[in-house]
C-alpha cells in the first residue's frame, strides 16, 4: 500500500494467503537461531498478523480504510512495546540500546522506564490521529510520534549518564557512531516530509527510506564489530 492507502502491487490469491505465514515462519526460524526477548517477538507477531489481515481483507473485497486501520495497528504496537520496555533486562537484541545504557545497569533501567512511557504516549498520540480527518498522507504522519519517542529516549539516556557520571563520558568514537545512527533514523521522516511538501517524488522518497534502513543496519553492524556496542 502507498501513503494514500491504495494498493501499489498485486499477487495471486494463493501467494497473498501464504505471504504472511511465510514471513512468520522465517522470523520464527531466526528466533530459534538467535533468541530475542518476548516483547520483540510479540510486537513482531502483532505487526505481521495485522498486516496479513489487512491484505486478505482487501483481497476479499472489504472496504477498509487502510490509513485508519494502519493507524490503529501501529498505535497498539507502540503501546505494547512501551508497556514492555521497562521490564527488559540489559541485552543486545531489544530495548533502547544507547552506548550509555549498555555501559551502565542503572542508566539502562532508567532509560527503559523513560522510553516505556514515551512509547506509550506515542501510541496514544498515534491512536488519536484516527479522530482527525487527515487527507492523503495519514501514513506519512505516523512516523512522527515514534521518531519523537525514540529521539527523546536517546537524549534522556545521555542525560542520565551525565547525572550518574559527571566526570566521565563515553569515547568520541561511541558518540560519533550514535550521532550517525540518529541522523540516519531521521532520514526517513525527512524524506516523507519532503514528499508531502512537493520537494521530492514518491519514487525517490522510497529509495531514500530504503537506503536509510540499509545504512542504519550497516552502521550498527560496524559499531558492534568495532567494539563500540
Amino acid at each position: 500500500f502507498d501513503l494514500a492507502g491504495q494498493p501499489n502491487g498485486w499477487m495471486p490469491l494463493i501467494e497473498a494467503m501464504l505471504f504472511g505465514p511465510a514471513i512468520g515462519a522465517l522470523i520464527w526460524f531466526l528466533c530459534l537461531v538467535r533468541p530475542v526477548p518476548p516483547v520483540a517477538a510479540l510486537a513482531t507477531s502483532v505487526a505481521i498478523a495485522g498486516g496479513q489481515l489487512l491484505i486478505v481483507g482487501k483481497a476479499l473485497g472489504q472496504s477498509w480504510d487502510v490509513p485508519r486501520y494502519t493507524t490503529l495497528l501501529l498505535g497498539l504496537t507502540w503501546i505494547l512495546v512501551g508497556n514492555s520496555l521497562g521490564k527488559l533486562p540489559r541485552n543486545r537484541w531489544a530495548g533502547i540500546r544507547t552506548p550509555w545504557a549498555m555501559a551502565d545497569e542503572e542508566v539502562w533501567a532508567r532509560t527503559q522506564r523513560f522510553g516505556g512511557w514515551a512509547f506509550i504516549l506515542a501510541g496514544f498520540a498515534t491512536l488519536a490521529m484516527m479522530a482527525v480527518p487527515l487527507k492523503e498522507g495519514r501514513l506519512a504522519l505516523l512516523m512522527a510520534p515514534m521518531a519523537a519517542a525514540g529521539g527523546l529516549s536517546v537524549l534522556r539516556s545521555w542525560q542520565i549518564w551525565r547525572e550518574l557520571h559527571p566526570g566521565a563520558a563515553p569515547s568520541r568514537r561511541i558518540g560519533r557512531a550514535t550521532l550517525a545512527l540518529l541522523v540516519l533514523a531521521l532520514l526517513p521522516l525527512l524524506a516523507v516530509a519532503a514528499n508531502r511538501l512537493g520537494f521530492l517524488g514518491q519514487a525517490w522518497m522510497v529509495r531514500l527510506v530504503l537506503a536509510a534502513v540499509v545504512a542504519i543496519v550497516a552502521a550498527a553492524a560496524i559499531r558492534k564489530a568495532d567494539g563500540t556496542d
